[in-house]
Formats: C-alpha cells, sequence, structure tokens
C-alpha cells in the first residue's frame, strides 16, 4: 500500500472517489491506508474476516454445462462446515451534496523528477444507482460519446487545451453501489486548474444547449451494442467476465441478470434516442450540469511530502517501542521469526497435491467441429459457418492474386489497408453517403 500511495495516478484515482463519498465505505481505502494499517489488532483482523469472508456473505455462480447434481453436491461438502450468519455488509447510500466541493491534495514527488512542477485535477460526479439498469447502459454510451473515441468533444477539447499533458480520471464508474463520473488532466500548471475545470463544465454546456452530431451518437449505439455481443474478454476467461458484470447488480440487491441480458435496456435507450433526438443533450444536463454532487480536485505536487512522511512513521516506531517492556519487545521478535519461517518453508507434498489440476484424461479427446456448408452465387464459392454470434455476421473475403500482373503484387498490401480504412471510415462519426 505504500506502493500505491506513491504512485500519483492512484492516489489521484483514490482521492477522486473518497471526495465523492465521504460518508460511507467508498470514502475508506479497501487495501487500507498505510499510516493506519499498523493500528489493525490480529483480533480486529480476524474477526472481520471471520464474519464478512463466510458463505452467509457470499455470492456462488456457476458458468458451463456441467451437471448442475454435482454442482450442488460440491457445494454441500463446503457449506456443511459452516453455521449461518446474519451479516449486513449493505453499503449506505451517499446523502447528496447541497453544493459542489473543491478540494487541494498533495502527492510525493521526488526532487529532479519531470514532473515535479505539474499538477494533476479531476471533476467528479456521483450519479445514479447502478441497480438502475436503464441508465446504466444509456450512461455507458455517453461515456463513449464524450470520451471513448480520439474525436470525441470532451477529450477533444482536454487534450487540444494544451493545458496538461494525457486525460486522467476513470470516466464512468458502474460497479459501484451509486454510479460516478471522472475525468481530467494530468501534467498541469496548478495556477490553470480553474481553467480546467471550466473548460470541462463550458464543454458539456455547449453540448447540451448546441446538440451532439448525430453521426458520433450512431458510432457510439453501434460500438457499446458491437461490444456487447461480440463479448471479447482476449485471454480472460468468459465465464468470470460474465460473473463480474451479474455481480454488478447483484452485489446490491438487483436482478444478477441485468446486465447480462443487455438486449433489453439497450434497445429500451435506442428507442429513447430514436423518438427524442436530443436525449442525450438532455442527460448530460441531468447528470452532469444540473448535479450539485460534484468535486473538483486537484493534486499539487510536494517533493518534501516523502521525507515528512517517512519521519512521522519514525515517530510512531519510537513510541511505540518506548511504550514497550522487555517481555513485549520479545514477544514482538519471536512473533517475527515465526513469521518469517512460515514464509520460507515450502509447502508440504499433501498441501501441493490438494490444488486442483487437469489431467489427460479431462480433456476432450477430438478437436471441435466447425460446421460448414458450401455454396456457389454467381460462379462465386462461398464458405457458411453456422455458428452462434449473438446477431454479428463475420465476414471474410478472399481474392484471388492469380492473374494480378507481377508489377503490381508490391501494391496488394496497400489496397488490404485501403478496404480496411474504407470500412472503418464508413462506420466512424461524420461519413455521409
Amino acid at each position: 500500500m505504500k506502493g500505491a500511495y506513491s504512485s500519483p495516478d492512484n492516489v489521484l484515482s483514490e482521492y477522486s472517489l473518497q471526495s465523492l463519498f465521504p460518508d460511507n465505505a467508498y470514502g475508506l481505502d479497501s487495501g487500507g491506508d498505510p499510516k493506519q494499517i499498523p493500528n489493525l489488532t490480529y483480533e480486529q483482523f480476524h474477526a472481520f474476516h471471520e464474519r464478512y469472508y463466510h458463505p452467509s456473505n457470499a455470492r456462488i455462480f456457476f458458468y458451463g454445462n456441467d451437471d448442475p447434481e454435482e454442482r450442488l453436491k460440491r457445494l454441500q461438502e463446503v457449506l456443511q462446515n459452516f453455521e449461518p450468519l446474519s451479516v449486513d455488509s449493505n453499503v449506505q447510500l451517499q446523502s447528496p451534496f447541497s453544493k459542489p466541493k473543491r478540494l487541494l491534495r498533495p502527492y510525493m514527488a521526488g526532487e529532479g523528477d519531470d514532473t515535479a512542477a505539474k499538477g494533476m485535477i479531476t471533476v467528479n460526479w456521483m450519479l445514479g444507482e447502478t441497480t438502475d439498469v436503464d441508465a446504466n447502459f444509456a450512461l455507458r454510451i455517453l461515456e463513449y460519446i464524450l470520451l471513448g473515441m480520439p474525436a470525441s468533444p470532451l477529450r477533444k477539447a482536454l487534450i487540444d487545451s494544451g493545458f496538461g499533458e494525457d486525460l486522467v480520471g476513470g470516466g464512468l464508474e458502474t460497479e459501484l453501489r451509486q454510479m460516478c463520473f471522472s475525468t481530467g488532466l494530468k501534467g498541469i500548471e496548478t495556477d490553470n486548474a480553474r481553467e480546467v475545470e471550466d473548460l470541462i463544465l463550458e464543454t458539456l454546456g455547449t453540448l447540451s444547449r448546441s446538440g451532439i452530431d448525430p453521426h458520433t451518437v450512431a458510432a457510439a449505439l453501434n460500438t457499446i451494442e458491437f461490444r456487447l455481443r461480440e463479448n471479447n474478454t482476449g485471454s480472460f476467461p468468459r465465464g468470470l467476465s460474465l460473473m463480474l458484470r451479474s455481480l454488478t447488480t447483484w452485489l446490491y440487491g438487483g436482478d444478477p441478470l441485468a446486465l447480462v441480458a443487455f438486449d433489453g435496456p439497450l434497445e429500451r435507450v435506442k428507442k429513447k434516442v430514436a423518438d427524442n433526438p436530443s436525449y442525450f443533450e438532455g442527460l448530460i444536463d441531468r447528470t452532469f450540469l444540473s448535479n450539485r454532487h460534484r468535486t473538483t480536485l486537484i493534486l499539487e505536487p510536494d517533493s518534501n511530502l516523502r521525507e515528512r512522511e517517512a519521519a512521522a512513521e519514525k515517530a510512531r516506531l519510537e513510541e511505540a517501542h518506548a511504550a514497550m517492556n522487555e517481555t513485549a519487545l520479545e514477544a514482538v521478535q519471536k512473533n517475527t521469526r515465526e513469521l518469517k519461517q512460515l514464509q520460507e518453508t515450502p509447502d508440504s507434498p499433501e498441501a501441493l497435491a490438494a490444488i486442483p489440476r487437469l489431467n489427460r484424461e479431462d480433456l476432450e479427446p477430438r478437436n471441435k467441429t466447425i460446421p460448414l456448408s458450401e455454396m456457389d452465387e454467381k460462379g462465386i464459392p462461398i464458405l457458411y459457418h453456422d455458428l452462434f454470434t449473438n446477431g454479428i455476421v463475420y465476414v471474410d473475403l478472399g481474392l484471388s492474386l492469380q492473374h494480378l500482373p507481377a508489377d503490381c503484387l508490391p501494391y496488394v498490401p496497400l489496397l488490404g489497408r485501403a478496404f480496411g480504412k474504407m470500412w472503418e471510415t464508413r462506420n466512424s462519426p461524420g461519413w455521409c453517403p
């Protein structure tokens, strides 16, 4: 956690969140404030873990086509070892502010650091509850409109302003009980913080009054829908991705499938846009301009902060040492030796054998067969794969270069890139047929 608090970007993110939620759990650091961690006793730690890391406070998620009866059998083997508890782990709602707030915080900047003279700023808003599924989807699309593309109006205004070096702020956060939005700049002169804040608010005001390019709205809707349908998680397991998405609403008493089954809310948002072309302009006004629960956080570099915190930590350690008698000091040394021994002792063969692993018999002996139909359209061969693609059509176009003159072959890669760019342009904001 000391490492986390020495990173300006991490500190900015943490302080931005805390500025919006001073009165509930989000106003605390889930990893622990390094200044406060030494005050936590083992008894407190153990009692917290025993109550909250308990099946009574758990959500159990299965993914795959395995036998449901086997699932229940395995659950029974684990859960039968626990007694039910009444656990209140609800995150309390943060009450809205009566007016916006401005905060100034220091961060560690070392001497000779190129960024030592630079500050950071975020403007942050608390929004509605994440279980409001239609608002959740609408705000995701609005975030993409404002920040998601190189030509997005809020992103472009901030980057082109010359006030800072790059965007900061996490954009839209939808995994908390109450959503929030944060954006700003890093590498600013702190004297320009007011101008950056005004630029963000003025850009949002102009968009609300003058309107958003309809092509930008269409591009955002198409992109968000495509991402949801494709659900391309890369190397990250798809089942875990779906679990995390379901927890977004499930943890706060909502339907765990509300965001997984995205067709309904997405279609409702698209209908609102079709019925009211100024829908997102109105959403900007309600979400940002008329929202008084707003904070402006300015992070300024302090080259002496690290030294002061190290001195304060040393003083606390010396005070603790002075309060201990010989017996207490020996107990600390004994506990330290035992901990080091536990950390350095290899796991037993029995413990290693208990780690789940795949065996050869767990693997399918044959490759998965992809369905294939061969067709012909006006002399052109077509290979068709009848697969579930969640409404997305994938097309691979192959061109025969058999009769292409040899002096034209070097231009083939250029032609391929041109085809790709034509498709990108057609699906980008501002393209007109």
